[in-house]
């Protein structure tokens, strides 16, 4: 009963703060902590990919897939999350980069699937053609 008005409402404020902060430091919401560091150092991240090449990008991708998700030792460790979080954030941003590539590459396979489909359909209708003529001749030839 010695605690003052002032020292519980301190206590309590403190209480709080440390419920407030333990599931994002005890990695209870996981997820949760990676976004908050990876909003905060994307800047950071930002300015390295856009100084990379394309090719130096997707190598250093690979690298880190390489590394991160192949060595079982890492998965262990304490940052492998905001490892994971750093990981498909570069991820994204690659796909951003690409997605024009992608979009045209995309374009152009359907217009080269376009035209196999009219040329099969010229050849259908040439066989077709051929057939009804070849038949034609076997039947005046009786």
């Amino acid at each position: 009963m010695g605690l003052t008005r002032k020292a519980e409402t301190h206590v309590s404020l403190l209480v709080l703060l440390k419920q407030f902060f333990n599931p994002l430091l005890s990695g209870a919401w996981w997820f949760v902590t990676v976004y908050i560091i990876v909003l905060f150092n994307s800047p950071l991240i930002n300015k390295i990919i856009k100084n990379k090449s394309k090719r130096s990008f997707s190598v250093a991708l690979i690298l880190m897939w390489m590394i991160g998700y192949t060595l079982p030792c890492f998965e262990e460790a304490a940052y492998f999350e905001i490892y994971r979080g750093v990981f498909f954030y570069c991820v994204g941003a690659y796909i951003k980069q690409s997605g024009k590539s992608i979009t045209a590459n995309i374009d152009t396979l359907k217009a080269n699937l376009k035209e196999k489909k009219t040329a099969l359909k010229k050849a259908e209708k040439e066989v077709a053609t051929l057939e009804a003529k070849n038949f034609s001749l076997i039947n005046s030839a009786k």
